[in-house]
């Protein structure tokens, strides 16, 4: 599709009363689902090559302290002191790095969709805030009840399938008191 999403077609034939092509109907449905949310891609090309330089940074960096550690057990102070302000620098790299992949994930989930439209998919709870907060201040002052439709995700990508953007996106929402509309599993419908 235009989007960057795939149309899955499947057809499956149910008979009345029949409960046996109704189990499997429902099963060839749900692993079309599942195969389809493990294709996705929330991060896009940009997004991926920024997120993969931020973690070799990472790697570095934990990889310098480490070094500096043994070099100031073994009393080498000056030793110490150069690899930690290497592994600083790799620090502020990563940062950058995440910071120019939270931007590009960004666009490209959103971009062409409208302002009453985001999408936080691939990002950090931090970084999917941030973005959430700067959409509302465009909203929140022009005397007109606009909804946003803020999609979340279920958390089916977050480790052990538990959300974490969205009840962030709640939270920030309640505190702000705002009102809002559950659309569906991952999407809020914001009041802004």
């Amino acid at each position: 599709m235009k989007d960057g999403t795939e149309a899955v077609v499947v057809r499956v034939g149910v008979h009345r009363d029949d409960k046996k092509s109704l189990n499997k109907a429902v099963e060839t449905v749900n692993m079309e689902i599942k195969e389809l949310v493990k294709r996705t891609d929330y991060q896009g090309p940009e997004g991926k090559k920024y997120r993969a330089l931020a973690n070799k940074h990472a790697i570095k960096r934990s990889q310098l302290y480490d070094a500096s550690h043994k070099a100031y057990a073994r009393g080498d102070g000056k030793g110490a002191k150069r690899l930690a302000d290497k592994a600083k620098a790799e620090g502020k790299m990563m940062r950058q790095c995440n910071a120019d992949a939270a931007k590009a994930i960004f666009s490209y989930r959103n971009k062409g969709k409208g302002d009453l439209f985001i999408d936080l998919h691939g990002l950090t709870v931090e970084e999917a805030l941030g973005f959430l907060k700067k959409r509302l201040e465009k909203f929140l002052h022009n005397d007109v009840d606009d909804k946003l439709h803020c999609v979340t995700g279920a958390g089916h990508h977050s480790p052990g399938h538990l959300a974490k953007i969205k009840p962030a996106v709640k939270e920030l929402v309640t505190k702000m008191k705002l009102k809002y509309e559950i659309e569906n599993v991952g999407t809020y419908i914001i009041h802004c």
